[in-house]
């Protein structure tokens, strides 16, 4: 039992030691290199985690050795930690010799994250789809929608985006078919068998994405699905009916599109009669777009509620205080320019207005490289004369 005892409490102290030397941030971290040469796998699993998220290649050569660890946990730390340093490594060669689906997935996902992208990184993820393991797929999937995502100037190719529609068909894994949807999505794919699948998913991820790409309404049980639909595809009825949605993101934002020339008098209604504020709020707003007059009549209202008022008050009072600021500050340009122009202008001899400007500025800057002003300031006070645009 005190054996336990002693391994545990040495174990807490490496941890512990080991996240202190990352948050430090060492320009060369000894105890995170040293650590990674430990007997104990959670240490090294750790040590490369924490040079991972240091993100300097210099590392790289240390925690390499590591790709041929014995346990799966200390590979995955290291095939992350390279993709974080943006080093390359042998993807196919590394995918020949794992067995273990997890790091599978993590090669895969790795491949689609570095910022210098492999050129057979497409190709690789695309057979990835087809991998025997389940998470490795998704793995792959989740390496493609990176991909693309953090290298916008590449397209997927046809044959990539026929093999993102066939894993959305063929896997039963939810995760995996959010994460082709987005690649497709992000692509502009629209492919009719594809929609009418995604649709019907028992995801409502999936199906949100759905509606996104076919810009379709949808009465759909999820609230998310719902929300998304009705931005896709709004209109007023639409909007009145989901006014009194269960979900107050679906009736938030009904009540908003409900500004874009919808009825005034639906508005007026939930302004006078609903009791929760936040709808009043927002339908206050979308009154003020439809009938500037009559939101105006009700602003008192929502100005007086417990919750909301003092947002609208206090709103009110920062917009007075910044307009008396404004004022105050153009106040004292005017007052720097004018003792601009009577004092230095004046010990120039000038008499016009232009002239006085022009030789305001002359001494202003000759004070400035003297020393005697903040560069700029007789410039920005003045602003540009004749001879300075």
């Amino acid at each position: 039992m005190r054996f336990v005892l002693l391994a545990v409490l040495l174990q807490l102290y490496w941890n512990r030691a080991i996240v202190d030397v990352e948050d430090a941030r060492l320009d060369q971290p000894a105890e995170l290199l040293s650590a990674l040469e430990s007997s104990d796998v959670q240490v090294q699993r750790l040590a490369v985690r924490a040079l991972g998220r240091y993100e300097r290649n210099q590392f790289a050569a240390s925690i390499r050795p590591l790709l041929s660890s014995s346990d799966a946990g200390v590979r995955m730390e290291t095939i992350n930690a390279l993709a974080q340093m943006n080093v390359s490594f042998e993807i196919a060669k590394a995918l020949e010799s794992e067995k273990d689906g997890g790091v599978r997935s993590v090669i895969y996902e790795s491949a689609g994250r570095l910022r210098d992208a492999s050129p057979d990184a497409e190709t690789i993820l695309v057979n990835g789809l087809k991998d025997p393991l389940v998470n490795a797929r998704a793995g792959a999937a989740k390496g493609l929608e990176s991909l693309f995502r953090t290298h916008p100037d590449m397209k997927p190719s046809t044959a990539t985006i026929a093999a993102l529609r066939q894993a959305i068909r063929d896997n039963g894994d939810a995760t995996l078919r959010e994460l082709a949807m987005l690649t497709l999505n992000a692509a502009g794919d629209e492919d009719p068998e594809t929609l009418a699948l995604v649709l019907d998913d028992p995801e409502p991820q999936v199906r949100r994405l759905g509606v996104i790409a076919s810009k379709r309404w949808k009465d759909d049980p999820s609230y998310i699905v719902r929300y998304e639909a009705l931005k896709s595809a709004p209109t007023c009825d639409r909007a009145a009916a989901l006014v009194r949605d269960p979900s107050d993101h679906v009736a938030l934002l009904a009540i908003d599109l409900l500004g874009n020339g919808c009825s005034a008098r639906l508005i007026e209604r939930i302004v006078d009669s609903d009791k929760d504020w936040r709808k009043q709020a927002h339908a206050i707003v979308s009154l003020a777009k439809v009938d500037p007059e009559s939101a105006r009549k009700r602003l008192a209202k929502i100005a007086d509620h417990e919750v909301s008022g003092p947002n609208v008050r206090g709103g009110s009072r920062q917009n007075h205080q910044r307009r008396s600021n404004r004022g105050q500050a153009q106040q004292r340009q005017s007052a720097q320019c004018d003792d601009c122009r009577n004092g230095y202008a004046a010990r120039c001899g000038a008499r016009s207005r232009e002239s006085q400007l022009r030789a305001c500025l002359r001494s202003g800057e000759e004070a400035e490289r003297l020393g005697r002003g903040p560069p700029g300031s007789f410039r920005v006070a003045c602003g540009p004369g004749p001879d300075h645009p």
